[in-house]
């Protein structure tokens, strides 16, 4: 089945569109510190943007499965499945955040260090 050219064109526009507005939320939740230089805007757009996408996904695989009557509430073992999920990702967060400063001599920070100049 071949789909119309109008269609495709129509598609297209509506990614570019759907990527700007992205690219451009990524750039709002970095405010008050916008990046200044080229390199800052470089690791804007090829960071933020997929750890965006991850999130928006990871988002929606967790919460998807809706009740499938509206007048059904959703049980308290899909709270509390959410709720153990999202403090096992906070733990192992944790975890690897104090593991790479104790032991390999906090390289996130040296990471930081070296980006806060193309964000000021």
């Amino acid at each position: 089945m071949k789909v119309p050219t109008a269609t495709r064109i129509t598609g297209m526009l509506a990614m570019l569109v759907l990527i700007a507005m992205l690219v451009g939320f990524v750039i709002f939740e970095t405010w008050p510190a916008r990046p200044r230089t080229w390199i800052g805007w470089s690791m804007a757009l090829l960071v933020g943007v997929p750890l965006l996408l991850l999130g928006e996904y990871a988002g929606e695989a967790l919460t998807k499965r809706a009740p499938p009557d509206p007048d059904h509430r959703v049980s308290i073992r899909r709270i509390a499945w959410l709720l153990a999920v999202v403090l096992f990702v906070g733990f192992v967060a944790f975890a690897v955040l104090r593991v790479q400063s104790r032991l390999l001599g906090d390289p996130l920070a040296a990471l930081g260090r070296l980006i806060a100049p193309h964000y000021h």
